[in-house]
């Protein structure tokens, strides 16, 4: 999931608290993540490996001694919505007509339209679309009788 919300240009040099195997990557490759996940060819998980933080070494600042791993479960929701929400911004503010002319689309001052866009698609992400790629959607993946109901409830806007 970091790697769908952070790039290289928003992670100081050396900053051990996001050092991660594979690497957080450039701005470039986190939109081909993006468009492999509109796609249906990439699932989302947490990507949660907790590491204790003084293994980070943040205080001496060792990149090369700091252990690798984002302490990230507790964000995942939050801050995927957020980076779905900024995204679909951008794509209604750029929808193009038929013609091809470009249209701006007003945005409406309380994102009621946008959230509610996105919280219809953040089910498919995080559990439609990995079981199906583990070929499970069979036993997973839907709210759905007979499936296994793993869910969870959350409110974008509580704090």
């Amino acid at each position: 999931m970091y790697y769908l919300t952070h790039h290289m240009g928003m992670v100081d040099t050396g900053e051990t608290k996001c050092k991660a195997y594979p690497p957080i990557r450039r701005q470039f490759q986190q939109e081909g993540l993006w468009e492999a996940v509109h796609g249906n060819d990439l699932m989302v998980t947490s990507g949660h490996m907790p590491v204790d933080p003084k293994l980070k070494d943040r205080r001496n600042g060792d990149f090369y001694r700091s252990m690798p791993g984002i302490n990230s479960l507790e964000y995942f929701l939050p801050a995927l919505f957020t980076e779905m929400m900024v995204r679909e911004r951008i794509r209604d503010e750029e929808l193009k007509e038929e013609d091809g002319t470009r249209r701006v689309v007003p945005i409406l001052p309380d994102n009621t339209h946008l959230e509610n866009r996105c919280l219809k698609m953040l089910p498919h992400y995080v559990c439609v679309a990995p079981s199906k790629l583990l070929g499970i959607e069979e036993k997973k993946g839907s709210i759905v009788k007979g499936l296994d109901a793993d869910f969870c409830i959350w409110d974008p806007s509580s704090r």
